[in-house]
């Protein structure tokens, strides 16, 4: 139940929002506590269907008042965010992605008006909820001009040692193919070479120990990096160096080349896209691969069809001298997808807040997420139940259930984790979790880690520093290919000493300096120095 406000403070709100509000409205109307009809015009590129045609949009219209005019047509993002601020001409709220590059865009243009005194004022929920976010909402200037949506941390593990279970069934103890205990750095080299031995062909066809997904790159060093718990940059006593530059990288990239060397990766694997990939992995030849856990899936699919233990599962390797809980598979940015802003041409700021302040709380959530009491869920003994053929519906199709019923499809303020109740807000996931997924929590949800703080750190674009970082990050890609097919100790660590020093003569040490001044900005920005 919502706290009363003492009556000065009800009188001096009452007071303050008239005044604000004169000439924008009827006068003398207290928009914060109105909850009258009034449309609002919305941006946000993942709607494609219209707002009130559904039971959960039909809800917030009933709760708020406020209907969501989303007439846009379908087209590139990008273009669209880059045509409003080229004609001056804005939605009154708006989801932009934080990976576009447009959110200082629209900052800059002053199209996003600051946030503060509305959440102080209006946004009760949006405080609970939010705690220490917002904080990390902050622009440099200390203003909060957008709310970040799916924000809080995802528990869900996301990189791993993706292993055929029937396979490392023949070669490893039960307790390593059960997920009860990580698999060791000289273990996992032992069961890549005992699979070789074991299988030299499979089917006709030579077998792989291991394959790796050159073309998602990021992943495939990523499970590598969780391995020997590297993160995006190397930090020792708040100095910030690139990744290459962590104590365990050149024993990590020489880990990957004794793999190479002894014949177990793929020697494809520098060139193998996609399609190439996965048709390695349902060929039944492969024993490993360093991914997300989600993207072996239609190989899973595939073959276990025939054969139910023929699943890739998520395995956690460890590094000698790394500890378990200090490894770094799965990095979770709880800054969260996108923003959600309320833009200057907006008449109606203070209903638009509440509007977002009833979205983002606890009700909000459940409604947004899990759908209508009594139509997507019923409440049994205190919990929140999905009947069967709800259920069944979704499990067919719930793209096409979100869209008809509005469940996970009005997303805004989208916070992780569970509700009040104890349950997810999407309380679908309680019920398809998969093998893959159940695994993965078993073996990894230990190694999940915060990595916002180490976000968006880079040099300013057209600066000398930034043309540095993008060499760096090429010659970072170019040399790991080339230790990793070095064909000896000595060639190995001759091309080592030469990507050092390519490093230091595109002048490194300027570029960690400025990694090292933006993070230490940011940490001050959100009082965390």
């Amino acid at each position: 139940m919502k706290k009363l406000l003492k009556p000065i403070a009800v009188l001096a709100a009452a007071a303050m929002s008239i005044s604000m509000l004169a000439g924008c409205g009827p006068k003398g109307e207290d928009e914060a506590n109105d909850t009258s009809a009034i449309t609002l015009t919305a941006y946000d590129s993942n709607v494609t269907t219209s707002f009130g045609n559904d039971d959960v949009s039909k809800e917030i219209i009933e709760k708020t008042g406020v209907t969501l005019d989303y007439n846009q047509a379908s087209g590139d993002a990008k273009e669209k965010l880059n045509l409003m601020l080229a004609s001056n001409s804005y939605p009154d709220m708006i989801l932009i992605s934080r990976s576009t590059g447009m959110i200082d865009k629209f900052i800059s243009a002053k199209a996003l008006i600051p946030l503060d005194d509305l959440i102080e004022k209006y946004g009760s929920n949006i405080k609970k909820q939010y705690g220490e976010y917002l904080n990390r909402a902050k622009s440099e200037d200390g203003h909060i001009y957008g709310l970040p949506n799916w924000y809080d941390i995802d528990k869900e593990p996301v990189l791993a040692f993706m292993i055929r279970k029937d396979y490392l069934a023949e070669v490893a103890p039960a307790e390593v193919v059960n997920g009860d205990r990580p698999i060791t750095q000289s273990e996992f080299l032992e069961y890549l070479n005992a699979f070789k031995e074991k299988h030299t062909t499979i089917d006709g066809k030579k077998s792989v120990p291991m394959t790796m997904w050159s073309e998602n790159w990021g992943s495939a060093i990523g499970a590598f990096k969780g391995m020997f718990g590297i993160k995006t940059y190397a930090e020792t006593d708040g100095k910030l160096q690139l990744d290459f530059r962590d104590k365990n990288y050149k024993t990590m990239i020489s880990y990957i080349n004794t793999i190479n060397r002894q014949g177990l990766l793929d020697v494809e694997w520098a060139t193998n896209k996609e399609q190439l990939w996965k048709q390695k992995l349902t060929s039944g030849t492969v024993f490993a691969t360093p991914e997300a856990y989600w993207n072996t899936a239609e190989a899973t699919n595939i073959l276990s069809e025939s054969n139910p233990d023929a699943v890739y599962l998520p395995y956690k390797v460890v590094a000698d001298g790394v500890d378990p809980s200090a490894t770094t598979y799965s990095s979770r940015n709880p800054m969260g997808w996108d923003i959600v802003g309320i833009c200057s041409s907006n008449k109606h700021p203070e209903r638009t807040i509440k509007l977002i302040d009833f979205l983002a709380s606890d009700e909000g959530q459940k409604l947004i997420m899990s759908g209508v009491e009594g139509v997507n869920y019923k409440v049994e003994d205190g919990k929140r139940v999905i009947p069967e053929d709800i259920l069944n519906e979704m499990n067919e199709d719930f793209s096409a259930y979100s869209k008809k019923t509005g469940v996970r499809y009005w997303t805004i303020c989208v916070k992780n984790g569970n509700a009040e109740d104890g349950q997810p807000y999407m309380l679908y996931n309680d019920y398809n979790d998969d093998e893959t997924k159940k695994f993965a929590l078993k073996t990894l949800s230990d190694t999940v880690w915060d990595c916002s703080p180490y976000e968006d750190l880079t040099p300013v674009g057209g600066s000398v520093e930034a043309l540095n970082y993008k060499k760096l990050s090429d010659l970072s890609l170019e040399y790991c290919t080339k230790l990793i097919n070095a064909s000896d100790d000595n060639t190995f660590n001759s091309t080592w000493d030469e990507f050092m020093a390519a490093a230091e003569a595109l002048d490194e040490a300027k570029v960690e300096d400025i990694l090292t001044e933006n993070y230490h900005k940011k940490l001050k920005l959100w009082g965390l120095e």
